[in-house]
């Protein structure tokens, strides 16, 4: 220790008082800039430390959600299977009823519809059954629906079944209001 105090010593004696004053200045502003630098760092670094917590206590979070949801599935599944057997055991019961409006609706072309008499009886029951369609979010069978009574009407109007009919052009109208847009 002696020999660096010694150093020290002779390398200040060979400086004069302002060449010490100007080293001691620009070492102390080192010092500060390093202490800076260093607490910028270690800052960053803690910062990235608590994102990193964050980010491991969201991620345990949604494996916690994720593990109940996949405990659930299989009550979810009994759930809706019995809603389906449900559904399907209503509209099997209300089929019955329906029968030969839901032939005619739902089978329109295939069906040949008898003489105009059967042809009124689909038009007259078409604006309820496209409003049931609509509410039951079946949007594409109310299409289809709408498409078919066009063309029971087209076939109507060239077969003069309006005179028989008078009736028929008012309920035309109410079917028009279903036209897609």
């Amino acid at each position: 220790m002696t020999t660096t105090a010694d150093d020290a010593a002779g390398f200040l004696r060979r400086l004069s008082i302002a060449d010490a004053k100007v080293l001691l200045e620009r070492t102390r502003k080192e010092k500060e800039n390093k202490t800076k630098e260093m607490q910028k760092m270690i800052g960053v670094r803690y910062r990235d430390l608590i994102e990193s917590a964050d980010k491991i206590v969201n991620m345990h979070s949604a494996a916690m959600r994720l593990e109940v949801s996949l405990k659930e599935m299989p009550e979810k599944w009994k759930q809706m299977e019995l809603a389906l057997a449900t559904a399907l055991a209503t509209e099997d019961q209300t089929e019955g009823s329906e029968k030969g409006v839901e032939v005619a609706i739902l089978e329109p072309q295939e069906r040949v519809l008898g003489g105009h008499d059967d042809k009124v009886d689909f038009l007259i029951a078409v604006p309820e059954k496209m409003w049931q369609l609509l509410d039951e979010g079946e949007s594409l069978k109310a299409l289809e629906l709408y498409q078919c009574a066009e063309t029971v009407h087209d076939e109507c109007v060239a077969k003069s079944a309006e005179h028989e009919f008078p009736f028929l052009q008012t309920q035309w109208a109410c079917i028009q209001c279903f036209q897609p847009v």
